[in-house]
C-alpha cells in the first residue's frame, strides 16, 4: 500500500516481498502532472520494502497518484511490476489463498470496502518448462456489493502447462484503486501450487 500525507507532504510505501529477493526496487510516482522516480532498498530479513519520501506541495494537496514499483529480479526471484493508486483510504482487499483444482478450475474470492468500484484482478504466474519463459495469466472479477469472486475453467492447454511448469505457481491479486472515493490500490500474493 502507498499513502500520500497532505500534512507531512510525503508518501509512505509498504510492499511485502519474498525474503529471497535482494538489492533494490525502482519506484515511480505520477501525480499532479509530475513524475518522480527513486529507489528503495529491499529488507530481506523482514521481507518488505518500506520507504517514505517527500512529495511536492501540489502532489500532497491532490492526495492521490499512480505508483509503479519495479523489481528487476535476481538469480532466484522473478521480476515483477506492480501499479496501483496511492491514496488515503484503504481498499481492505482480503482473500484466502486462490485454488487451482485437480480438474483445472481457478477459485478465488474475497471482500473489499463497500465503496470500491471496478474489478479485482488475479494473475497466475509460472515458468513454462518447454520454453523457459515466465507466463502470466490475468483474470478479472467485477466487484459487487463489496465482494468479488472467480470460478472459472482454465483452458486445457493452459492447465497442462501449469501441471508441467518449472517451480511454483504464484498468484497476485490486485485492486488498483478508485479515484472518486480516494481508495488506494492494494495487492495480495500467494503461492498456489508448490514447485514441480
Amino acid at each position: 500500500r502507498a499513502t500520500i500525507s497532505r500534512a507531512n507532504r510525503n508518501i509512505s510505501i509498504l510492499a511485502p516481498i519474498t525474503g529471497l529477493a535482494s538489492g533494490q526496487a525502482q519506484i515511480q510516482l505520477h501525480a499532479a502532472g509530475l513524475r518522480r522516480t527513486f529507489t528503495a532498498p529491499i529488507d530481506s530479513a523482514n521481507r518488505r520494502i518500506r520507504v517514505t519520501r517527500n512529495v511536492t506541495s501540489s502532489q500532497a494537496r491532490l492526495g492521490t497518484g499512480i505508483l509503479t514499483l519495479r523489481y528487476f529480479g535476481d538469480a532466484d526471484t522473478r521480476p515483477q511490476i506492480v501499479r496501483l493508486r496511492s491514496a488515503r483510504n484503504p481498499a481492505r482487499l482480503r482473500l484466502v489463498r486462490p485454488v487451482v483444482t485437480s480438474t483445472g478450475r481457478l477459485l478465488a474470492q474475497g471482500p473489499v470496502t463497500s465503496s470500491a468500484r471496478g474489478v479485482v484482478r488475479t494473475q497466475l504466474q509460472y515458468v513454462d518448462r518447454t520454453s523457459g519463459q515466465t507466463v502470466t495469466l490475468e483474470f478479472h472479477a467485477r466487484i459487487s456489493n463489496g465482494t468479488w469472486s472467480l470460478n472459472l475453467q482454465l483452458a486445457p492447454a493452459v492447465f497442462g502447462q501449469i501441471l508441467r511448469r518449472c517451480g511454483t505457481l504464484h498468484s497476485y491479486t490486485l485492486f488498483t484503486g478508485y479515484i472518486q472515493r480516494r481508495i488506494r490500490g492494494e495487492m495480495r500474493s500467494f503461492q498456489v501450487l508448490p514447485g514441480v
